[in-house]
């Protein structure tokens, strides 16, 4: 399991290192089987190769962590994955490779990130779980190499990964410390201004529900009312609180955001 701060880095199309590592292995592996087979390093490589089960060989060596990336990545090292590509140029058949390599890690990153916070359960928690809620529509798109489109298209891009990372002091469930510096647990970061009652002041409370804080979105919420009635898309009150909370803080609509990763 990377460590906590790996999966903010979710938005900016970083993958975990651990992922980036099976990625570059199984492109190694597929270099000197399929493209350079014929090369001097390819054939050290069939000669030293030794034909063991994964459990057998050492942790240290490099056909080790070759084998685990592709068992990681479910890959036959003995099937070509582009049989319909073997005329083509080499580049033409790495660069084709890479992009399934793409697909498949964008594809385990997006499983292990939403196994974490499952629809069923509280989504204020925890930071992670949070984070992982508002961000599900956007970690939907295919590619997810690349950075989530607000961080392509917003003015203010810098300031939304902020809201969304959760290391600003505008919003309750973001301090983790009390004035006498002991931490808080998620779970007790109260809005300060609805006090007594204990609810906790997490981004749908701040933006969407609290009587004090959120008349400040009341302006962003109608012009986005418009611009969905605009648009033909979903209207504002038939998103979840989630994807309202989302769209606030720089997501496109659901059904505006699946047009835009298919085109």
């Amino acid at each position: 399991m990377a460590p906590e701060f790996l999966f903010v880095l979710a938005d900016t199309g970083v993958p975990p290192l651990n992922l980036i590592q099976y990625t570059l292995l199984a492109q190694f592996h597929f270099r000197l089987t399929k493209i350079h087979s014929d090369t001097l390093p390819a054939t050290l490589f069939k000669t030293f190769n030794k034909p063991l089960a994964l459990n057998n060989l050492h942790p240290s060596t490099l056909d080790y962590h070759i084998r685990n990336s592709l068992h990681q990545l479910h890959i036959d090292p003995l099937v070509d994955p582009l049989p319909h590509m073997i005329t083509l140029p080499q580049k033409c058949r790495e660069r084709a490779y890479r992009n399934i390599l793409r697909t498949t890690i964008s594809t385990l990153w997006r499983m292990e990130l939403l196994n974490l916070a499952p629809l069923h359960l509280p989504h204020n928690n925890c930071r992670k779980a949070s984070y992982i809620h508002i961000d599900r529509d956007d970690l939907h798109r295919r590619d997810l190499f690349k950075p989530a489109q607000y961080l392509r298209s917003h003015l203010d891009q810098l300031l939304l990964l902020r809201l969304r990372t959760q290391p600003t002091s505008y919003i309750p469930s973001h301090l983790h410390l009390a004035n006498d510096h002991t931490y808080i647990p998620y779970d007790q970061r109260n809005c300060p201004s609805c006090l007594p009652i204990q609810i906790v002041g997490n981004e749908p409370h701040t933006l969407l529900h609290c009587p004090h804080s959120s008349p400040l979105s009341h302006p962003d919420i109608l012009s986005l009312t418009r611009a969905l009635r605009r648009y033909d898309l979903c209207s504002w009150s038939s998103h979840t609180p989630l994807q309202q909370t989302a769209i606030l803080l720089g997501s496109r609509a659901p059904k505006l955001l699946h047009k835009h990763d298919k085109a």
